[in-house]
């Protein structure tokens, strides 16, 4: 569980093990977790506290404890369900990191930058 999380690289590792995944539904890894292919758990917001150092005053996302219990237990007592939805969260991960679609990517995204200069002969 996070409560702000950026890329998620510990994520998509377990993804690509093929180790459940329960998580929190918030930030940047809604960009390739979903139900199909992982637990997700709700959150509320919730404000760093000042023993959260420089993050304090920020809001986080408060993940719903309850629930990410019950999911873990979904996920470790359905032997079907969690090898099935597994084998998804792997192809699925491994597709949407996959080396050709981020070059393919960069290089799209490349082509639309603009030089801030220009150079002349």
């Amino acid at each position: 569980l996070h409560r702000a999380e950026g890329l998620g690289l510990s994520l998509i590792d377990a993804m690509r093990l093929g180790v459940p995944l329960v998580t929190t539904d918030y930030s940047g890894p809604c960009d390739f977790v979903n139900e199909e292919n992982a637990w997700l758990v709700p959150w509320t917001y919730c404000s760093a506290q000042w023993e959260d150092g420089p993050y304090f005053g920020s809001l986080w996302a408060d993940p719903d404890l309850e629930v990410a219990a019950r999911r873990i237990s979904e996920a470790l007592c359905s032997n079907n369900g969690t090898s099935a939805k597994t084998a998804i969260a792997k192809a699925q991960v491994e597709a949407y990191f996959a080396p050709v679609r981020t070059g393919r990517i960069i290089a799209e995204t490349l082509g639309q930058a603009r030089p801030h200069f220009t150079q002349e002969a």
